[in-house]
């Protein structure tokens, strides 16, 4: 009880209303010298509800980093995506709790310290050719990829500071979980449901919409040990159920992920290697059989055709023709003479011309594969950094990669099957090797920068916090 005589829940809502009215005022003001019309409005609104939930959170504000970069939601009226409204949140809030000495100060952890070098090559190949300085007379875009790879390093910086206790991890599971619930579920009855009313058929190569149920695979064989899954009847089908979605979504990425998850588990663990072996044979049978059916008893979605293409040719080439390898090839082909033609500094980061991107994209001219290059798109993280800031960040980025998966390993080995901060720990050292893995098939200098810091900090904080920091401390006693 303070000193006002106002319990804690009444001083929370007089923080959410001081705190959204001095907003208001703020961007009344802001409102006054800009008549920037009902935009303003709606950012106002929506920079009004952070504020109230970030407040009414308290403690607990570190979830919204989490709950934005899974669920892919997004405040309506501001700016930024998820992942980047999450990292502005999570960076706000602590740096003014640590000021109110409520938070950790940030430790210089070997992670930081791996992660530093590519960081501060990417600041220099800015100042090299600096973009995003419109109000000063540039006619240059592409800022936004830089704000995400600062941003991304921002919020590692901070998750790396926090330390998620067992209770903080049972959140973070839950939100995890819940994310995943909702964007298989905005997809199939917001968009499968209305084709299927409408009675339109869209037989596609992809139905990537669908990929929200991955995740639920991934944390059965993080929460639960391949004994479990497979004596419980739920569990089970559950596993069976994802992994035909997953396959129907048409996301190669994704099928091998399905196949690699219990590998990794069974690897990293030390555990269930006979189980995984009747597991590997029996998924093969299933998966022979359904092959061996398609044709003679049924159709195969052309979608589920493409991801099981990776293990059955013919399907490959009915399905895509020969366009995604050549798509790859050509995409590479032009990387190869960004890189020999600059191997230090490669295209001196996203610095693009208005003019010239507005020519590559609408003209009408051309293959397009110049112009995703052009974008970033290099669907190899290895050729995205040293095609996008020159070999010495693609080096750099190595070094880093290196640290954490060595690092990472070194807790895995420690993490015993049941509380929940061992789960989360499994389920963000997946995403980690998985991202390894699929490394030169699939990443962009930004994004998988932003993604692969975000990953690590949450490992951090994991680890850092008190259940799992007990194991650890038990099994190197032991």
């Amino acid at each position: 009880m303070s000193s006002s005589g106002l319990g804690a829940y009444q001083v929370k809502i007089h923080q959410i209303v001081f705190g959204g009215l001095f907003f208001l005022v703020v961007l009344m003001g802001v409102k006054t010298m800009m008549s920037g019309g009902t935009g303003n409005l709606k950012m106002l609104a929506a920079l009004s509800v952070s504020v109230g939930v970030v407040l009414a959170l308290d403690k607990y504000y570190w979830v919204l980093g989490p709950l934005l970069f899974s669920s892919g939601l997004r405040m309506p009226g501001l700016p930024f995506d998820g992942k980047e409204l999450g990292c502005i949140l999570l960076i706000g809030v602590y740096f003014v709790r640590q000021a109110m000495h409520k938070e950790h100060p940030i430790r210089l952890t070997g992670a930081i310290l791996a992660a530093l070098p590519i960081f501060v090559w990417i600041c220099f190949i800015w100042f090299l050719n600096p973009t995003g300085m419109a109000m000063l007379g540039s006619s240059t875009i592409g800022a936004r990829f830089y704000l995400q790879i600062l941003l991304g390093f921002g919020a590692f910086l901070v998750l790396s500071a926090l330390r998620l206790s067992e209770r903080d991890c049972r959140i973070l599971f839950y939100i995890v979980l819940g994310s995943s619930l909702y964007s298989f579920g905005s997809s199939v009855f917001l968009e499968r449901i209305a084709d299927w009313t409408s009675g339109s058929e869209d037989e596609s190569m992809s139905r990537y919409e669908l990929l929200g149920a991955l995740p639920i695979y991934v944390l059965l064989f993080c929460r639960y040990r391949l004994a479990q899954i497979s004596t419980s009847l739920w569990k089970l089908l559950a596993a069976v159920v994802v992994a035909a979605v997953t396959i129907y979504t048409g996301k190669r990425r994704a099928f091998g992920t399905l196949v690699l998850v219990p590998y990794l588990r069974c690897f990293f663990t030390g555990r269930d290697k006979m189980l995984t072996a009747v597991w590997s044979v029996v998924g093969a049978i299933v998966l022979g059989l359904a092959v061996a059916g398609h044709g003679n008893f049924y159709e195969l979605p052309l979608s589920a055709q493409r991801a099981l293409g990776v293990i059955v040719p013919s399907f490959a080439e009915k399905t895509s023709g020969g366009l995604k390898d050549r798509f790859r090839e050509e995409v590479r082909r032009y990387g190869k003479e960004v890189i020999r033609s600059s191997p230090w500094v490669g295209r001196k980061g996203f610095s693009m011309d208005r003019g010239e991107t507005s020519w590559m994209m609408f003209s009408g001219t051309g293959d397009g594969f110049e112009g995703h290059a052009y974008a970033g798109n290099w669907h190899s993280t290895w050729y995205a950094y040293a095609c996008d800031f020159g070999l010495p960040a693609m080096f750099l980025w190595a070094g880093f990669m290196l640290y954490a998966v060595v690092w990472d390993y070194r807790g895995f080995r420690t993490v015993v099957f049941g509380d929940y901060a061992s789960t989360v720990y499994v389920y963000y050292s997946f995403a980690l090797f998985l991202s390894l893995i699929f490394s030169y098939t699939s990443g962009h200098s930004a994004h998988t920068a932003r993604d692969a810091w975000i990953v690590v900090g949450l490992l951090t904080a994991i680890r850092s916090g008190a259940a799992l920091r007990q194991r650890v401390t038990i099994s190197e006693a032991t």
